[in-house]
């Protein structure tokens, strides 16, 4: 074997190890410098005439792998998160992608309101998808308070799931700080972008079953408590 024949399986190498890389950065990169040096050889190292159409197809393969290059940069740019948004992927949002997340930041707005601000109202359907990043509402049912939400902790994500009015008013308790996400721009976000319901749907119903959670541990709390109350001496 020549220097040629060295050459060429070194490049082929190349290009077997970019297809088993699973970061499609590297995948690229690799593939880049494989279609470079298959130019070099085809130019310079192989004997008789420069082979111009595999030099040709090789220039087509740089241009579309540096092309998409250039799209992964420039999302990696634009995908780095900082101070509160960094905060709330990290606790909640972890089955988002920081670039998907970044998606989902662009149709939300955040909004501070007072103690007593009516958040959601009873047998009314939210036209929001809400996050309490910091405070507290009191869920309402009669005029009585049955339970809360807090920190990190979604509002109306059952009349998003179900399209049903809800079932319960949230009134804050003390001041709030919320992530609001309007249903109008989450669905176009949603039709626009498929791939984000999976995750979007993970979150929410690990909310839901930590909340079912909640619920059934006080509930035997109550009922544990009751037996005990009525075996007491008077």
């Amino acid at each position: 074997m020549g220097f040629y024949d060295y050459l060429s399986a070194f490049s082929y190498s190349l290009i077997a190890l970019s297809y088993i890389m699973r970061d499609i950065f590297w995948l690229r990169v690799i593939t880049l410098f494989a279609c470079f040096m298959d130019i070099y050889i085809y130019f310079f190292i192989r004997p008789g005439q420069p082979m111009w159409i595999q030099i040709a197809m090789n220039l087509v393969f740089i241009a579309i792998n540096a092309y998409q290059l250039a799209i992964l940069l420039k999302e990696k740019k634009a995908s780095v998160l900082s101070g509160e948004a960094k905060i709330i992927h990290q606790q909640v949002f972890q089955a988002f992608s920081p670039v998907e997340f970044k998606k989902l930041l662009d149709v939300a707005r955040f909004e501070d309101h007072p103690k007593d601000h009516c958040l959601v109202r009873t047998n009314e359907k939210p036209c929001d998808l809400m996050l309490i990043l910091q405070g507290e509402a009191a869920i309402l049912a009669n005029g009585n308070k049955v339970s809360a939400v807090g920190n990190k902790q979604f509002l109306g994500e059952m009349s998003f799931l179900t399209e049903q009015p809800a079932s319960a008013t949230a009134v804050t308790s003390q001041p709030t700080r919320i992530l609001r996400l309007p249903h109008a721009q989450l669905d176009a976000l949603l039709k626009k972008t498929p791939e984000l319901k999976a995750p979007l749907h993970s979150v929410l119903g690990q909310d839901v079953a930590l909340k079912l959670k909640k619920m059934n541990h006080d509930k035997h709390a109550t009922d544990a408590v009751v037996p005990v109350a009525a075996a007491t001496p008077a």
